[in-house]
Order: structure tokens, then sequence, then C-alpha cells
């Protein structure tokens, strides 16, 4: 399943999605589109733009529920005769974008990126090697049939989370095995499916069988790399009784020596990394709300610091359940006026053109490591928008200021890491972190959070 999985996903580009969403987004027929994106379509499927099948007929999203076979069969039949392929289309062009070692554009619309397709990975073989979707966990919940109520309730609260920990940089020289050994769990009613185990080797495993489906216990080690997962979390509102409905559902993380909590409510728009130990041992967490029509997933990679305030960034796009979508490359500084901005690139599987990335970055608290968070542009329209965290350590990164001046420049470009998460056009775009505001970098006043989406061309 895992190699059909590649050619489907839970997110779509365009706005057929809409029209279609009720089913499990973890599968997508990808079908010709007209306009810009025909060419692509044709020629190879996108994991990003197409719409939901009934290959699973068990609903995930919040008031998801399984339409008639027929009904929908029929509409994807009949959108494909209606908008059909040529075999005539003209060649795209290939990028010919900014590379790691040209100097950075800052001041340009999308800092020299441009509407093409690219090379598979951007021709980049360290990118290419790191692909991982890890494995899909196979969790007996899922079919659960008190799991598929819960999941099929509106009154649900549903959330996507993905969990890391251990040398989220990575770090070769490390000898020290580190035992994470531990439990997820509620404090409530609810239910918690393993969707994917990332990183796991050999002695690393979820146990099994699971005897609550609000608790899940495994056993971790790492070495020089990390460990993760990717979870969906159920939270029944209808079943609380008067007592507990007063009680907030707890989320709680025992790794180890290393423990945290969240309140569930908290669950619906949520980075963070957090520091173990002084030995380079990280946690990160990052998650949302699920709701229908709006298609969300990961992104994640290499945040490297090429000098004081400036760098680039490299890494994966990736659907909710972890399958990979494409990469994403970019590069970010401080511009002319003073703001710290970014700029970057989302491409498919076989390099075909996705996106342009632009919004700003900053650091945050005292440790090196900070926010991202900006707009995802399409060929004629914004398409959706990105935020997520970054983190480097102390030996690897300098001064973070607003300094421009040349003579910080280093020759350590050593990688910390980042991670976030995508969302496409969803109602909502502009009223949560995912967006600082207005996505235009050329003044230097701050950006407004209550500036209209505007669509470019």
């Amino acid at each position: 399943m895992d190699d059909l999985a590649r050619f489907m996903a839970s997110a779509s580009e365009t706005k057929w999605y809409a029209l279609l969403q009720s089913v499990d987004p973890k599968h997508v027929i990808t079908l010709p589109f007209p306009g810009p994106h025909r060419h692509t379509l044709c020629n190879s499927p996108d994991p990003s733009v197409g719409i939901p099948s009934l290959l699973n007929h068990q609903g995930k999203g919040k008031g998801m529920h399984t339409r008639s076979f027929l009904q929908v069969v029929v509409v994807i039949l009949s959108i494909a005769a209606f908008i059909g392929c040529s075999s005539n289309d003209s060649p795209m062009e290939v990028s010919n974008d900014p590379g790691q070692s040209e100097e950075l554009d800052l001041e340009s619309s999308f800092g020299g990126y441009t509407k093409t397709d690219d090379a598979v990975a951007f021709d980049d073989s360290e990118l290419l090697e790191s692909e991982d979707d890890g494995i899909e966990a196979e969790d007996i919940m899922e079919d659960d049939p008190d799991v598929i109520d819960l999941g099929s309730r509106e009154t649900t609260d549903i959330y996507s989370v993905r969990l890391a920990w251990g040398k989220l940089e990575g770090d070769s020289s490390s000898t020290d095995l580190v035992d994470w050994t531990g439990s997820i769990t509620l404090s409530q009613d609810g239910a918690i499916v393993v969707e994917r185990i990332l990183r796991f080797e050999r002695g690393d495993y979820i146990v099994r069988p699971r005897t609550e489906r609000k608790l899940v216990e495994l056993v971790s080690h790492t070495g020089p790399h990390w460990d993760g997962l990717l979870l969906t979390i159920f939270d029944p509102q209808d079943l609380l009784t008067d007592e507990k409905a007063s009680v907030v559902n707890e989320l709680t993380i025992k790794l180890g020596e290393f423990e945290v909590s969240y309140l569930l409510t908290d669950l619906d728009s949520l980075d963070e990394v957090i520091d173990v130990d002084d030995f380079g041992n990280q946690f990160s967490i990052s998650t949302f709300m699920v709701e229908d029509f709006c298609p969300r997933g990961w992104i994640a990679g290499r945040w490297t610091h090429t000098a004081a305030n400036r760098g680039v960034f490299r890494g994966h796009w990736r659907s909710r359940y972890g399958l990979s979508h494409g990469w994403l490359k970019g590069h970010f500084g401080v511009n002319d006026n003073g703001r710290k901005v970014f700029f970057g690139k989302y491409i498919g599987q076989n390099g075909e053109f996705r996106g342009l990335l632009r919004g700003h970055w900053d650091v945050a608290g005292d440790r090196p490591g900070g926010w991202f968070a900006g707009r995802w542009h399409g060929r004629n329209e914004i398409m959706g928008a990105l935020r997520g965290v970054w983190s480097s350590r102390t030996d690897r990164a300098t001064d973070m200021d607003n300094s421009t001046d040349e003579s910080t420049l280093t020759d350590r470009g050593h990688g910390g890491f980042f991670h976030g998460e995508w969302k496409a056009r969803c109602s909502d775009l502009l009223d949560d972190d995912f967006d600082s505001g207005s996505d235009d970098i050329s003044d230097d006043t701050e950006p407004d959070e209550d500036e209209p989406l505007e669509d470019e061309v």
C-alpha cells in the first residue's frame, strides 16, 4: 500500500477538493486538471493535488461520513470526462533557481525562485538520501469499533500529533545510548491511534497488544539520531459526565526520565522544542486540529546558518499521515529594510512545481531557535500557509541579531533543524499563527494580523 499511497494524499491545491472531501484523506485519486497544472497532472500523479477516493471507507476527519460509492464514482468520472488530457502539451521549463553557494536574494518578490519544474529533490543527493517515510504502525485501534464511532461523531475533536525525541539535529559523533522507554496517555475518555512509526530501529517498538485505547506504551532508544511517532487523538465531548466535563482532557508523554503534559485544547495549534539534557537531546511536538475541507500536513528538514543572520533550509513536504509529497528548499535572512524574511520552493516527487513560499522568521526565548510563518503561492493564487519552529545548538549558531555585516560569514554551514505544518485554502487561514499577516516583505512595518488575504498573480 505504501507504493500506491505515494501517488495519493490528503491535500489538494485545487477547488475540486472542497467538493469531494468526505472520506479518509489517506487516499486520493489524481485527475487531470485544466490550466497551469494540466501538464504536470497529466504526466505524473501529484500527491498534493487530487480528490479523495473510496479505497478506505472509514472517515477520519471531524464530521466525515462516507458517501455512496456510486455517487462519488459518477462525480469522478464526470469530471474526468469533462476535463481530459492532451498529448500536445509542450515540456515545461527546468528551474534555474538560486543555489546554496550563491548570494542569497532577500529583496525580490520570491527570492529568485521560479514557477518551473526542477530536478528530483532539487538534485540534492543528501536530501534524497534522507527520504524516510517511516513505517505504517498498523495499530489495531484504527479498526476498533469504538474508535471508528468516535471518529464519526460531530462532537469529537480530532488532533494530529507529530512527536520526535533524541538528537533532533543528528550527531554522528555521539556514542551515548539514551533510554526513552515510556508511555503516552490521555487523562480522560478518548483514543490514541498510532499512525506511523518514525526511525525506530531494532529493539524499539510499540508494546502490543494495546490494552487501552487511551494508552500507548513504547520501547525506544536513541544514539546519534532520533525516534518519533505520528498520532491521531480523539477527544469526545459528548461522552463526558458532568463531573468530567469541567476538567479538560490532558495528554501526558513520559519518555525515560522526561515527562511533559498538554491540555488537549492546546493541541489545535502547537509547535514546541524542549531541551531534555546537556548532551543535545531534545523533544519536539507539533499538532493541529483535523477539520473537514482543510487539508494539512507536515514539513521538516535542515535549517543551516551560513552566517549569523542568514542561511538555507532543505526538507520534506508530507501528508498528515507522513507520506512524502515532495521536497522544499529555501533561504532566510534580513533584507535591506531590516525584516527577517524567508523564501522557498516546493516541488513534487518527480520535481513538478508545486508552489513558491515566502514569509517571516524570528528568534524566540533564550535558546538558539525560533519560529517561521508564511504563505504558499501557486501559479496564480495563494494556495495556503505554513508555519513551524527551527532550532540549532549554541555551538553551531552565532549571534542572531539584525546585523548584515558580511564579516559575520562563516564556513561552518552546520545544520540545525526545522519542523512544522502546512495547510491549504482553509477558511481560517488568517486567524491563527500560521500566518503573520501580510506576506509583503518590502516594508519595515510589523505585519498586520487582521490584513485580509488577497490572491496574487
